[in-house]
């Protein structure tokens, strides 16, 4: 018997787990990719036409690499295929691409790793990764689930986590494996089994009641077609909304929620603390909604200083989306 001589691992280099050629495919590139906005949608136009005109290098190449974040590449995949971009698509609009490729192939790699690390720092996860983790829901299934919780708050928070971490896995067929942890996650050791069942009684899911020794997941069936991430709820950050405190309000307005509970025979008592907890918790935490007003300060601010300027304009100088300034600016 022979044994192996010892080896150091940490010797070896770090090797990514993607091809090594790695280019995105032709369907991604000109397909309908879904829903895009801001910066997802400007790197998409751009990676497909290229540099729209002078002095647009540094913006453009921001929304590039974010595209391809956003799609979970590997940096250095990022950085690549970036700098194959604008090496094929500056469109004789960049002077300084022209005189000095090599120092904007190094800042291409500055701002990949300062976008990459940022989003890491702020826990954001690209579009792929956060849909699994996450999920999505539709208007139509958010309602669905509204009325099928009857009024009672924490079967609507554990509804809203299931069937949104359901529906990417969801073919209509399938049977979908959840971990018990994640059920417990999203409710208690006491009340999960509970708030499936109520589901399943309310014809929406049906549940595998076999017991194996040591297996923890449940197997679940949604009694429903395929959920299309297309008509998946957005927020402004270009990511599927999330949670009782994101989703809610951007299906229903509070007046419309609270003749919803009051057609269900709630008490007023009952349907005023959950209007408080959804819009009051979503102000104080959500910071999609703090971006938004921000953003529109910003922008208002910026005008009444600079009456003159073009949406354009503005939408560069203050480094955000020309629809966001399109948006705002008649506000």
């Amino acid at each position: 018997f022979h044994t192996m001589g010892e080896y150091d691992v940490d010797q070896l280099p770090y090797l990514p787990m993607v091809a090594e050629e790695f280019a995105p495919s032709e369907n991604l590139l000109e397909g309908n990719f879904g829903i895009q906005k801001g910066w997802k949608r400007d790197g998409l136009i751009l990676i497909n036409e290229g540099l729209q005109s002078d002095g647009t290098r540094l913006e453009s190449l921001k929304r590039v690499i974010y595209f391809y974040w956003s799609q979970n590449l590997p940096m250095e995949a990022t950085v690549r295929l970036t700098q194959q971009w604008m090496e094929t698509k500056h469109n004789q609009h960049s002077k300084d691409y022209r005189q000095h490729p090599q120092r904007v192939n190094q800042q291409i790699i500055d701002l990949t790793q300062w976008i990459y690390d940022h989003f890491d720092r702020s826990y954001t996860l690209p579009d792929s990764a956060h849909i699994v983790d996450k999920g999505y829901l539709t208007k139509e299934l958010t309602q669905t689930l509204v009325v099928a919780s009857q009024g009672r708050l924490p079967i609507l928070k554990f509804g809203l986590q299931l069937f949104a971490y359901l529906s990417p896995r969801n073919t209509g067929k399938n049977k979908i494996s959840v971990h018990r942890d994640r059920l417990v996650e999203w409710s208690s050791t006491k009340n999960y089994l509970q708030y499936i069942d109520h589901f399943k009684q309310q014809g929406l899911l049906k549940r595998d009641a076999r017991y194996k020794v040591g297996h923890y997941a449940k197997g679940i069936s949604l009694l429903q077609g395929y959920t299309s991430f297309d008509r998946a709820l957005q927020l402004e950050e270009d990511r599927p909304a999330s949670g009782l405190h994101e989703i809610i309000p951007m299906v229903y307005s509070q007046h419309d929620y609270a003749k919803q509970l009051k057609a269900m025979k709630l008490e007023r008592r009952v349907i005023n603390m959950q209007i408080n907890e959804i819009w009051q918790e979503e102000q104080r935490t959500i910071p999609v909604r703090t971006k938004k007003a921000t953003t529109q300060q910003r922008i208002q601010e910026y005008l009444a200083k600079h009456p003159q300027a073009t949406q354009k304009e503005t939408a560069l100088a203050l480094n955000i989306g020309l629809r966001t300034v399109e948006r705002y600016a008649k506000k």
